[in-house]
């Protein structure tokens, strides 16, 4: 039997829970969506489309989740986390 409740995969050695979920951040994403798009933003993109602090631009939801997947989502493309090794 095969249970959807919990749908993880594992990407470039990211645990991802692909279920359902709500509110920006639920994927562990950074937990927040920009005002202009009404889209919630990824890690990559947060400095530039939030600004600094990200509430500039941008609202925070902070979903159960937030924040999980931050060093996995940073290294997927062969870029080293920020602060990793500090």
């Amino acid at each position: 039997m095969i249970s959807l409740a919990s749908a993880r995969v594992s990407a470039q050695g990211c645990d991802l829970d692909e279920s359902p979920c709500s509110g920006c951040g639920c994927k562990g994403g950074p937990g927040y969506r920009h005002v202009e798009t009404q889209r919630c933003v990824g890690f990559r993109q947060l400095d530039t489309l939030c600004g600094s602090p990200p509430t500039a631009r941008c609202v925070p939801e902070n979903a159960p989740g937030t924040g999980e997947n931050r060093d996995c989502a940073l290294r997927s493309r062969g870029r080293p986390a920020r602060g990793a090794g500090s």
